[in-house]
């Protein structure tokens, strides 16, 4: 058999071959049809989670994000059962929640704030955020990957601040998460948050206005 797992956000999809050989149809004669002679036992994490499956895929659900399961899968029939398959994947972070009531800003920054939901493994280490800024100036509408590097020591914050802001100015921002194991995940991405808004502070001091100029 053939075996693959692919982590998504709170599940896993699972794919598998039939087997080459011993694969053959029993008829239920004299009525009409037929079935698979071959049916497939699949665990996760070596607890039974299906068995008699006459399928070749399978949808895992209700994972916690960020963590990572182990399958293995086996081809059942009358004559026996066949050597067991093994695959491994990482789950997806779930989306980030903002916390809005954390946010704050100065004349030319804004500091945002979110959290990842409740079921997401407690090893939140290799959690990394893309963040963008979206802006509108006239008709024209800009946006801007302000991520951390993936190198940074603070890539893992659930923070960040956005610096070189013009005051008095709305900007809008959203988030998503992915984790990043090196060679046992593969970057799977959480969904982007909605759009929120904040908007830096007017100027300190005095600011005249002058008006009826000639």
């Amino acid at each position: 058999l053939s075996f693959n797992v692919n982590g998504s956000e709170g599940y896993a999809s699972l794919s598998w071959s039939r087997p080459n050989l011993g694969d053959y149809q029993i008829y239920n004669y004299p009525n009409a049809g037929s079935y698979n002679a071959v049916t497939f036992m699949l665990s996760r994490n070596e607890e039974l989670i299906g068995e008699y499956l006459d399928a070749t895929s399978y949808t895992d659900n209700d994972l916690n994000y960020n963590d990572y399961y182990q399958y293995s899968i086996s081809a059942v029939s009358v004559v026996g059962s066949s050597s067991e398959q093994n695959s491994s994947a990482w789950t997806s972070p779930g989306t980030p929640i903002w916390n809005i009531e954390n946010w704050s800003s100065s004349q030319n920054s804004i500091t945002l704030d979110w959290s990842n939901p409740e079921n997401t493994t407690l090893d939140e280490s290799i959690i990394q955020y893309k963040v963008e800024r979206q802006w509108i100036v006239g008709d024209a509408t800009y946006d801007e990957d302000i991520s951390f590097d993936p190198n940074d020591l603070n890539s893992t914050d659930n923070f960040l601040t956005d610096y070189e802001l013009l005051n008095s100015t709305n900007y809008s921002y959203r988030v998503r998460a992915y984790n990043n194991c090196v060679n046992s995940c593969s970057n799977n991405y959480s969904g982007w948050t909605e759009l929120e808004t904040g908007e830096t502070a007017v100027p300190l001091g005095n600011v005249t206005t002058i008006i009826d100029i000639i």
